[in-house]
């Protein structure tokens, strides 16, 4: 287990975790040179079972710059969740473009670096409003309403209606050539 709860998380067990998984797949990546599949030129159990056991790790470690690195072994990733038979029972599946690291509950993330910002510039979303920023809402609103009056009056929409009948056979006995033309005289 690599940890018990968050507070207990070693970065570096997990990374070298995450190291030894990234080199297991080296070896599947040159069986791949030149080929579609694990087997031969068809999907097989082979293929189902590394790709559904892979799976993870392309969604959270396997990052862009590193199935660069391993173009087969990406390729064929990519032609599995391709498959028809996938997008059905799995959905569409995607492959993380940055790794993701776990964060202990209670750590920030690292801050960005505001530039050419002050306290002052930012707005003030629960109140405190200035006279200032009331003046220029006024504004902004008169100019809204100038601009609306601007634009030409669009024509008004004619509302349409669909109704739908649910015709169900009395019995298995019912023509339901006879029903369907008598369904498609109602107008």
């Amino acid at each position: 287990m690599l940890f018990n709860t968050p507070k207990d998380l070693d970065m570096k067990k997990f990374n070298s975790i995450v190291d030894e998984v990234k080199k297991q797949v080296t070896p599947l990546n040159n069986v791949l040179k030149g080929k579609k599949w694990i087997v031969g030129d068809s999907i097989t159990m082979a293929d189902i079972a590394c790709a559904s056991a892979l799976t993870p790790a392309f969604q959270l470690v396997f990052d862009a710059g590193f199935r660069k690195g391993r173009a087969d072994l990406a390729k064929w990733y990519e032609a599995f969740v391709a498959l028809p038979q996938v997008l059905s029972t799995a959905g569409s599946i995607k492959s993380c473009s940055k790794a993701l690291k776990p964060t202990a509950p209670g750590t920030a993330a690292p801050a960005k670096k505001e530039t050419k910002k002050d306290d002052d510039e930012f707005d003030d979303l629960f109140g405190d409003d200035d006279e200032a920023d009331a003046e220029a809402a006024k504004k902004a609103a008169e100019a809204a309403k100038s601009q609306n009056k601007k634009k030409k009056e669009k024509k008004p929409v004619i509302a349409q209606s669909l109704v739908m009948f649910e015709v169900k056979p009395a019995d298995s006995e019912t023509d339901l050539d006879a029903l369907a033309k008598k369904i498609f005289e109602i107008k």
